[in-house]
């Protein structure tokens, strides 16, 4: 603080004739004093330039969700016994229901996926329920083949941990040329 008045001192020195009328010299001195002092307060109260530059978040503000095909990316993997397996790509902060998935081949419904144990929770919709995060594929059974043009709907539903939940999807595939289209 010494350095600082000295410095202000030295300054005002520079230029008396020209500031000596009407105390304008006690008010810039006042004036440089009570900036310095802040500039020296605001880092031990951890205010920062960039905390006045920033726009400030707003407190009710709805968060932002994804549309469910970036939330749940899905895509399908033929496999050689002519079987198929179904995987999602789950963004962070959202979960897929394990009782939600549903796969049916030219309309009749396949009993005996292959769905590995899911994270139980309990769910503010449907109770205690078992869920998948970042991850999961399931699979047909292995002794059902898949004929040339067979058309395969894959359904499924998730939230995200914020409280949204989207409506049960569904999607159609074909199955051609050892690919589901």
């Amino acid at each position: 603080m010494v350095f600082f008045r000295e410095w202000v001192n030295r300054l005002m020195r520079l230029h008396p004739h020209h500031m000596a009328q009407s105390g304008v010299i006690k008010r810039v001195r006042r004036r440089l004093f009570a900036l310095a002092f802040a500039g020296l307060c605001l880092p031990a109260f951890g205010v920062s330039a960039e905390d006045f530059t920033q726009p400030s978040p707003q407190p009710f503000q709805q968060p932002a969700f994804l549309a469910v095909d970036q939330a749940f990316a899905v895509r399908t993997d033929p496999v050689e016994s002519g079987s198929a397996r179904i995987m999602w790509d789950i963004a962070p902060g959202y979960y897929l229901y394990r009782h939600r998935f549903s796969v049916r081949v030219d309309g009749v419904t396949i009993d005996d996926l292959r769905i590995p144990a899911g994270q139980k929770k309990v769910d503010e919709f449907f109770g205690d329920v078992e869920v998948y995060y970042q991850f999961v594929e399931l699979a047909l059974p292995s002794e059902l083949a898949l004929d040339e043009g067979a058309q395969l709907s894959v359904g499924y539903q998730g939230c995200a941990d914020l409280g949204l939940c989207y409506p049960p999807e569904q999607r159609d595939y074909i199955y051609r040329g050892g690919r589901l289209l």
